[in-house]
């Protein structure tokens, strides 16, 4: 490899006389304004240069004249293309290489053309150094080696577009919609979404949404699936580009499912449990309750042989009943026959009224003490039913926690503000900003370990040799579900303290509250009476006849059509017991409603409306009354029914 150094040349360059020099004065002018290195070569030698040549070559100007070209100058992989050239007189230009003082291989343009300078053929040589272009270029086909190896290492679909088609993809997009790869580029990216999803990205592109977002992806087949997509505009080789990501959630989508249905089994499972476990409470219950029942009948029978009122003995009998009426919605809640709903739901009675329930089946020694503020809590957006669930758990496990030692189970409610925006991660707080209200059970228990902790809210674990471990894992299931957090705070020989945290209700919609005035307020009317209890079908016709209604009772379904089909000219209202066998009251009204649109239906039952019945009511097709009811509210629920009608 030839170079530029410091010894002379094997021929000696012609010294340039003044009259040369001055015959050069108006190239030189020109040349030494260039930010190119500009020589002047004759006979195969430099005669003169620029003062960018010596910064070039790395040498002095004196080194550089008289130096032959291209033997001393230029790379020898570029020597005979360069004498070729200059054998040929050939102008234009190409790339090649030089080398400097020091030996450094330097990439230049090289432009020549021949000229005449006092009479002298001269070759006259510009170079443009092009470390810096041949860097960037470097730069970019690694960058674009880098692009390539992401997209196909890439687990998931990514796409590039230009002008709205694709003309580069990965694999993975080509694997996850169907395509062999070949068939993707080109394509329009809407061609795997449908034509919704399609207005959702052209929309969410005008807007430069650059957050990931659902849409619904189409596969070459026709088959639909849930993809995620996540795009971003850039600049690539001078060209605006836009890159997009790809992930097809089907698989997540699945197991987020089956989690779903594993936590709802789980809590199923262990609501069955507790409703046991209840069961020796709810009886001590009734049975006092049965005692207050049949003793103020016997006081009524007596004080009307004697002549004495009885009012107040009947007014007890009710106030039993009433309180009977309770433990059976309860039951029906524990148990899970409530269909789920969220509806505000009152924190401090639900705590007391559950404690009460688990009072009498509490161990020796063992005593529970609450702690509410002054001002009553606001109502949490909740399912009655999950909600009870939450809080019987947390004291049936601070009840084990203390098994065997005598103290305090302490259980309080406080409004508690959360500020900052967390991760979500159950267990831990809540993930949302906001007002919530905080539910603290605490034990005096031996504790936990850090192991034990570590697995508490796992499905079927459990430290007592009695349970099935599912009380704290539904827990965790239903505070996700509504968007809350939970926390523990325990130590060995230290107890255990639970928080559950459940979002404050806002925009609380008003209920319509029975009045004295709504049993008066019906006028009179003939009514098909339908239960297949006689008890209730006899108190409902004594009732209704009270004010001054004609009724027809029917003790079935069946007999309800029947009577339906004898008197339908006459019949102004149903009243219908939605459990029955044969015919129950989903068939019995869907063939009323047949026969004539616009009969009023009333339906009664024991449990809250659920499937066609539940839809029928909240669109005002029909009324609903739960069992058992106050005549009060039997007379009301038939008056707005009546009401709504005429509307």
């Amino acid at each position: 490899m030839a170079s530029v150094s410091n010894d002379n040349a094997e021929e000696s360059a012609p010294d340039l006389d003044s009259d040369s020099a001055a015959s050069t004065r108006r190239w030189r002018i020109l040349a030494e304004g260039s930010s190119e290195t500009v020589m002047v070569i004759r006979e195969g030698r430099v005669i003169d240069c620029n003062p960018m040549g010596p910064e070039l070559f790395g040498c002095k100007r004196d080194q550089l004249i008289g130096r032959l070209v291209p033997g001393q100058l230029v790379h020898e992989d570029f020597r005979e293309e360069v004498a070729r050239r200059v054998r040929g007189r050939i102008p234009g230009v190409f790339e090649a290489a030089i080398v400097d003082a020091a030996g450094t291989t330097i990439p230049v343009e090289v432009r020549a053309r021949e000229l005449d300078i006092e009479g002298e053929k001269c070759r006259v040589v510009a170079l443009r150094d092009l470390r810096e272009r041949k860097a960037a270029e470097e730069q970019v086909r690694e960058a674009g080696e880098r692009m390539r190896a992401l997209l196909e290492t890439a687990f998931d679909g990514v796409l590039v577009s230009r002008a709205g088609f694709v003309i580069e993809a990965n694999e993975g997009f080509a694997r996850m919609c169907g395509y062999e790869l070949h068939e993707v580029e080109g394509m329009l990216p809407s061609a795997v979404t449908t034509p919704e999803s399609a207005a959702i990205i052209a929309e969410n592109i005008r807007n430069r949404v650059h957050t990931p977002y659902v849409v619904t992806g189409v596969r070459k087949d026709g088959s639909t699936f849930p993809m995620e997509i996540q795009g971003q505009e850039c600049v690539y080789r001078g060209e605006q580009l836009r890159i997009t990501g790809f992930r097809d959630l089907s698989q997540r989508m699945a197991q987020e499912r089956e989690r779903r249905e594993l936590e709802q089994r789980v809590y199923q499972a262990q609501r069955v449990e507790s409703v046991g476990m209840l069961a020796g409470g709810i009886a001590h219950d009734f049975n006092n309750l049965l005692v207050g029942i049949l003793g103020n009948i016997e006081l009524a029978e007596l004080n009307l042989i004697s002549g004495k009122d009885v009012r107040a003995s009947l007014g007890r009998i009710r106030q039993a009943a009433s309180r009977a009426a309770e433990l059976t919605q309860q039951l029906l809640t524990y148990a899970g026959r409530q269909v789920p709903e969220r509806q505000p739901v009152l924190i401090e009675p639900l705590i007391r009224a559950t404690a009460e329930l688990l009072r009498s089946t509490l161990p020796a020694g063992h005593t529970l003490r609450f702690g509410f503020p002054d001002v009553p809590l606001p109502a949490v957006l909740a399912d009655l039913a999950q909600v009870s669930q939450i809080i019987l758990n947390l004291l049936t496990n601070a009840i084990e926690a203390m098994d065997g030692l005598r103290g305090t189970i302490t259980v309080r409610a406080r409004v508690v503000e959360i500020v900052e925006q967390g991760n979500g991660t159950l267990p831990g707080p809540p993930g949302s900003p906001g007002s919530y209200v905080c539910i603290s059970v605490v034990d005096q228990g031996s504790g936990m370990d850090a192991p034990t902790r570590a697995r508490m809210f796992d499905p079927f674990f459990s430290t007592r040799g009695t349970g099935r471990g599912l009380g704290l894992a539904a827990v965790l299931g239903i505070v996700r579900s509504h968007g809350g957090g939970i926390t523990v705070e325990c130590a060995p020989e230290n107890g255990t303290t639970i928080e559950v945290y459940l979002p404050v209700a806002t925009d609380i919609p008003e209920t319509d509250t029975p009045s004295s005035e709504d049993a008066t307020s019906t006028r009179h009317l003939n009514i098909l009476l339908v239960d297949d209890e006689p008890w209730v079908l006899e108190v409902g016709r004594e009732l209704l006849t009270s004010q001054n209604h004609a009724v027809l009772a029917a003790a079935s379904g069946e007999e309800g059509l029947r009577l339906w089909a004898e008197h339908r000219g006459d019949i102004d209202a149903v009243v219908l017991d939605v459990c029955m066998p044969g015919v129950d009251g989903e068939e019995v009204y869907r063939r009323l409603v047949a026969d004539d649109p616009d009969i009023r239906v009333l339906f009664c039952s024991g449990f809250q409306p659920s499937g066609n019945i539940a839809r029928l009511t909240q669109k005002g097709a029909a009324g609903f009354l739960p069992k058992p009811y106050r005549a009060v509210e039997l007379f009301g629920a038939l008056a707005r029914l009546v009401e709504r009608s005429a509307h």
